[in-house]
């Protein structure tokens, strides 16, 4: 396979909602796909369960195959809370409350993927790759006891996030180990390309410089552009790291009838301001009005038709950094697999991720406490912990 840039990132982290057929109206089929004939794509973290909810629609993922970035068949089981993934399913069905569709595809869409390289004081920080990695209230880290302070330099991370170039670092949804590969692979890396010399072979991702001389590099390669770097874990004397290759990734659907886009602006230039990128997508913003506000690194949320590879837009409009912080991020919906009555927690089937039923101030809203048993179907909200470990209910219905 040939390598090549990935000119707009299927799975970019924090890609939100690309490509999404759900907006009201017409242009949803019901036979899978849209009336285009198009399969309905969404590119986002995994933000509830029950299956698995991505950009506030419930996708039912119980027969669809799942693989991560490198092409390695992975398991439902392997979903989890604060992951990007990139969705193929049938139609939406927008008239159930929450929308719902039947999931054929999923694929994880990771940022970055390498060793441990500092932790800043009180962790509000990780340095990897040469990447800053900013953590948040919202970010879920999945890591032995939670604690991400006491990781040793050198264990390999993987972070799932989306990329700010107005700071030149990375926002985390997720941090986890990284999970066993099952045989040699490489680090992985996605970012905006700045400072681009090729006589030399070099460029920049952020604040870090990176080196692919003797690499075959892939046509479109240019300031601006969006790719994915496969690292070997080397560095040469000048403290670049060395690049393996660029990525493989599908190319995206070029048309969609209706299309939804959240995500960091990644282009963007005062004199043409309605020619824009979000997370490396191509943006035609010149049928709206702009918000103030509008600029590089900008959250947006863009509506309207995907043509020709260019998303059209009929809506455009900032979205507040705040929303991912909210008290009750999380929704739950299903029926109980496992139960640890001395842990007050317990597991939805096909989901791993654990529940505390603990807290002082969790409210019940049908049944009790007592009624909790494998099998019995629960819904609900939730939070992060202090440590961002664990989910813990903040509202609980027992069926």
């Amino acid at each position: 396979m040939t390598n090549r840039l990935e000119r707009r990132p299927l799975l970019a982290a924090a890609l939100l909602a690309l490509l999404t057929l759900l907006a009201c109206g017409g242009g949803v089929g019901t036979e899978g796909t849209g009336a285009s004939g198009l399969p309905t794509l969404a590119v986002g973290p995994i933000e509830s369960f029950g299956s698995i909810v991505v950009n506030g629609v419930h996708y039912d993922n119980d027969n669809a195959s799942v693989d991560d970035g490198s092409g390695r068949g992975r398991g439902n089981a392997d979903l989890r809370l604060g992951m990007t993934v990139e969705v193929e399913a049938g139609a939406v069905n927008t008239a159930s409350s929450p929308p719902r569709a039947t999931a054929t595809r999923i694929r994880l869409a990771s940022a970055l993927l390498g060793p441990l390289q500092a932790v800043a004081s009180g962790g509000a920080s990780l340095t990897l790759l040469g990447q800053a990695v900013a953590l948040d209230a919202a970010t879920v880290l999945e890591l032995p006891a939670g604690s991400l302070a006491a990781l040793p330099a050198g264990t390999v991370l993987e972070v799932f996030g989306d990329y700010s170039p107005a700071t030149g670092g990375w926002r985390a949804s997720r941090v986890q180990l990284a999970p066993a590969a099952g045989g040699p692979a490489p680090y992985r890396i996605r970012g905006l390309v700045q400072g681009l010399d090729t006589a030399r072979g070099l460029f920049n991702l952020g604040t870090q410089a990176y080196s692919f001389a003797g690499v075959a590099a892939p046509s479109g390669l240019a300031d601006g552009a969006w790719l994915q770097l496969q690292l070997p874990g080397t560095r040469d004397g000048a403290g670049r790291w060395q690049v393996a290759g660029f990525g493989n990734l599908p190319e995206p659907a070029r048309n969609a009838e209706q299309a939804e886009l959240q995500g960091r602006v990644t282009q963007f230039d005062e004199a043409r301001p309605q020619s824009l990128a979000v997370n490396g997508q191509a943006v035609d913003a010149s049928a709206v009005a702009l918000p103030a506000g509008l600029g590089l690194g900008a959250q947006v949320q863009v509506k309207g038709r995907l043509v020709a590879g260019t998303l059209v837009a009929s809506q455009l409009k900032l979205r507040d950094e705040r929303e991912r912080e909210g008290p009750e991020g999380f929704d739950f919906d299903g029926s109980i697999a496992t139960l640890d009555t001395a842990a007050r927690s317990f597991t939805l089937q096909r989901r791993p991720d654990a529940i505390y039923w603990g807290r002082s101030d969790l409210r019940l809203d049908g049944g009790t406490l007592a009624q909790l048993a494998v099998g019995r179907r629960v819904q609900g909200k939730g939070q992060l912990s202090a440590d961002r470990s664990r989910i813990e209910a903040t509202r609980l219905k027992i069926d």
